[in-house]
């Protein structure tokens, strides 16, 4: 009768444990791999103006850092005529493409010049970094999917040897670019699912016109690399002139050493809201 009654005074102690347990496996199977960092930051670009867009990534971002552990950091990003300023940058030359757009729609030019800096700073902090590992470069338009970082953990284990890595794109993708198809269990709803990565191969004019698409693997709101990625991205940035940072990560010409590639589904997609807001995105639609 002791032994009865000392296992009953036990019993709640034993559930409210076994209850902890079960919460925290939900709560690591949700999170996906959270034994493991993938990621040792997050990064995102944003304006100084910006306050919304500021506030929609903290918003994913302080859940993605409480619950994964991986810390994030806010890049300011530059203006056009920040940019203008730093002879480092200037003294690269403008590309073709720049100076006709800069006769064309002056602010337009502005806008990518800014990009192209702020995308440049922010990699050098990438390749400066204390600790190896990957990193994730956002602009502030992106959108982490559900289940983004299963997804992430399953391409990065099947991915090819790549700098750069977008994890997603807008525009089209060619098959034959296909470099590895990733089979992947939702860990949510329990269906097997297939992600694509492709090799960034800016297409020939010829695909272009046979397809009717203008834009292929486009779009750099979320990036992946560790530093000897990053420090490659900047020497094929010195090596050629200032120009759109969307092409300039793409394979264009055979003697590109570039390796990047490009996944879809994404993984960390674009919010259609905040893109439809982008300075880029509205210019863009303005030339084309």
């Amino acid at each position: 009768l002791p032994c009865f009654l000392f296992l009953l005074l036990l019993l709640p102690n034993v559930v409210d444990a076994i209850q902890k347990n079960v919460s925290a496996s939900s709560l690591a199977h949700v999170d996906g791999h959270r034994d493991r960092r993938l990621l040792e930051r997050i990064l995102y670009i944003n304006l100084n103006r910006s306050v919304e867009r500021r506030a929609w990534m903290e918003s994913q971002l302080e859940k993605i850092t409480a619950h994964l552990h991986i810390p994030h950091s806010r890049v300011a990003a530059m203006t056009g005529d920040m940019v203008e300023a730093m002879p480092d940058i200037m003294a690269r030359g403008l590309s073709n493409y720049f100076k006709e757009t800069k006769e064309k729609n002056h602010q337009f030019y502005l806008n990518k010049l800014g990009c192209y800096g702020s995308h440049v700073r922010t990699w050098e902090r990438v390749a400066e970094a204390a600790n190896d590992g990957y990193y994730l470069v956002l602009e502030d338009d992106a959108e982490f999917n559900h289940n983004w970082y299963d997804r992430l953990a399953a391409v990065l284990k099947e991915a090819p040897e790549f700098d750069i890595l977008r994890l997603g794109f807008w525009g089209e993708f060619n098959d034959d670019d296909l470099s590895a198809r990733v089979l992947m269990t939702n860990s949510s709803s329990g269906m097997c699912e297939r992600v694509g990565i492709y090799k960034a191969n800016e297409p020939s004019d010829e695909v272009k016109k046979a397809s009717g698409e203008k834009f292929y693997y486009a779009g750099t709101h979320s990036m992946i690399a560790n530093r000897d990625g990053a420090r490659k991205l900047l020497e094929h940035f010195r090596a050629n002139r200032i120009s759109d940072v969307d092409g300039l990560c793409k394979i264009r010409h055979e003697e590109d050493h570039l390796r990047t590639y490009a996944v879809f589904p994404p993984v960390v997609g674009l919010q259609k809201e905040q893109a439809e807001k982008s300075v880029i995105r509205q210019g863009l639609d303005k030339m084309i």
